[in-house]
């Protein structure tokens, strides 16, 4: 079992958005989380592993999840939706090949 499916099964999440927000009395709400309280989150967790919250942001998520989406040869089109970029060169800046010669368009004809 994934860590997404861990998740989804933990919150009782069957649709809708995947990172839900907190309520003031601390409990998920069926809402999707904000970008804002995304950013709490992930610098609340980066406290916790003893790193220096002020080294993380909302955007390390799309800067970890485009360039590894890319390496998993996911399509670009599906990425440009779930990132909601409004346009593929901007996308495009984010995606970094490791295998750049064997993701090359001509590398299926060699």
């Amino acid at each position: 079992m994934s860590h997404l499916e861990r998740w989804l099964d933990a919150a009782a999440i069957v649709g809708g958005p995947v990172f839900l927000n907190w309520t003031p009395q601390g409990r998920l709400s069926a809402n999707a989380m904000s970008a804002h309280g995304a950013e709490l989150d992930i610098k609340a967790a980066a406290a916790a592993a003893g790193y220096d919250p002020s080294c993380f942001s909302g955007h390390s998520l799309g800067a970890g999840f485009l360039p590894e989406a890319a390496n998993e040869s996911e399509d670009l089109f599906s990425m440009k939706a779930q990132s909601r970029y409004k346009t593929t060169e901007v996308l495009a800046g984010y995606v970094r090949r490791e295998d750049g010669v064997k993701t090359s368009a001509a590398w299926k004809f060699s």
